[in-house]
């Protein structure tokens, strides 16, 4: 369920409506004008500034960790390796902002060629609308990187632009490189790094303008190092999007669901006979905020697109893992009671006896045939999690570590070698994990 976000304001409720004096000569008459020299209100007083929007990207342990949502107006990195469901979750934020802002028109910049074949598949997963007032795709194969970017600025400009996916940073080509020939090595100019930058700075005050956010697909390229328990970690374009991005999410490679079991490894699906994963899982770290603290540790979204549990975002297998692992749900014995932790009041079913199940699986099943219920349950707990000083987390600890050693060595921004956002080189690092410890 979408959450609600309030709408921006052009001033503070709580701003005082005294005039200021503006006196000759005074800072405030010089802002007063240049505000009319620019026609536009460049300076404005703190109290004024308007509050960040946030629109949902999934179910609530995604929402948590998010501390509410994608936020708008900013650029967003999704990284992570091939598989990871980096292009689902965009999509995922793509059909939750159309529900929000139904009058804007989201771009999908496919450089990639990502959709032919599986767009109805997402469409029909997370509920996208693909009609051509709501949804566009930029079919630029076999445009530079430059000329993708000049493209985007432009429609940045209209009024009804919505969220932007630029699906992948990875298959964008330099003009420089595209214009010469197969065998000639341009080196580092080749990079699109720089353009990426410019393209960046570019777009940051647009986006704040429009509350339209810009997400950029970052693919991690990993390779086992040979003799060890190393693996090489490679991300395109420098340092620009660590630099510039308000948001960035880290993703581990997916898992699957059968059933009840909503965390089977690839591994274990392709070890095991007779089991038919029904739903695939995206597990992601959030590595950097500037409009929220990192303290939320992991989120997931489960997905399903078979019989059983429905078809799309599984929010009731969501809620009833929060619920069991972190206590909300009352356990006497084997048996789970439900009820409200703001008003500590016990559900009931329709016999009016208390609502209970005995094991976790019976929890998922009833949530999943009560969507209705799932909904108004939800916000109860969105709003305890919340208000709590419990972090929330659905990742194993042996996750989390992964992430956050990936991240120490790639995030680099406060080396001094990182914090030039344009230098022309893919980020790389050698991770070493400890024994028993898998490529994450």
């Amino acid at each position: 369920m979408a959450r609600k976000t309030k709408e921006v304001e052009e001033g503070n409720a709580s701003a005082s409506t005294t005039k200021t004096e503006v006196k000759e000569g005074s800072v405030l008459a010089l802002a007063k004008a240049f505000n009319k020299k620019y026609s536009s209100n460049v300076f404005t007083a703190g109290n004024v500034i308007p509050e960040v929007r946030r629109s949902s990207i999934g179910g609530l342990s995604a929402d948590y960790s998010l501390n509410g949502g994608i936020p708008l107006g900013i650029i967003v990195d999704f990284a992570g390796p091939s598989g990871s469901c980096k292009t689902l979750a965009a999509l995922n934020a793509v059909a939750n902002y159309q529900k929000e802002f139904p009058d804007r028109t989201c771009v999908y910049v496919d450089a990639e060629s990502t959709l032919p074949g599986q767009v109805e598949f997402f469409a029909d997963l997370v509920g996208v609308q693909l009609d051509e007032a709501h949804f566009l795709r930029f079919k630029c194969f076999g445009f530079p990187a430059e000329k993708i970017f000049e493209t985007v600025l432009e429609l940045q400009s209209a009024d009804n632009i919505g969220l932007i996916v630029v699906d992948s940073v990875r298959a964008l080509i330099s003009e420089a490189d595209m214009t010469t020939e197969f065998s000639k090595d341009n080196g580092q100019r080749a990079t699109i790094a720089k353009p990426l930058a410019k393209f960046c700075r570019f777009m940051i005050g647009p986006l704040e303008e429009k509350q339209n956010s810009l997400i950029f697909i970052n693919h991690s390229i990993v390779e086992p190092i040979p003799g060890t328990r190393a693996f090489k970690y490679t991300e395109p374009c420098g340092h620009a999007l660590n630099y510039y991005s308000g948001l960035k999410v880290r993703f581990l490679e997916r898992q699957f669901t059968s059933g009840t079991d909503i965390e089977l490894s690839v591994s274990k699906v392709q070890a095991e006979k007779g089991v038919k994963p029904d739903g695939m899982v995206a597990r992601f770290v959030v590595t950097k905020s500037r409009f929220g603290g990192l303290d939320r540790s992991g989120g997931r979204i489960i997905y399903r697109f078979n019989r059983g549990f429905g078809n799309g975002v599984d929010k009731a297998a969501d809620l009833a893992e929060i619920i069991t692992k972190y206590g909300i749900a009352k356990l006497d014995g084997k048996t789970w009671y439900v009820y409200d932790p703001m008003t500590g009041e016990t559900y009931v079913d329709e016999n009016d006896e208390a609502l209970k199940f005995v094991g976790k699986p019976p929890m998922m099943r009833y949530f999943a045939d009560h969507p209705e219920f799932v909904g108004e349950y939800s916000k109860a707990v969105s709003e305890y999690i919340n208000k709590s000083a419990r972090n929330i987390n659905l990742l194993s600890e042996a996750d989390l570590q992964k992430i956050t050693k990936i991240s120490k060595v790639l995030d680099r921004d406060e080396s001094e070698e990182s914090s030039n956002e344009n230098i022309d080189k893919d980020i790389y690092a050698r991770v070493e994990f400890d024994e028993g410890e898998e490529e994450a």
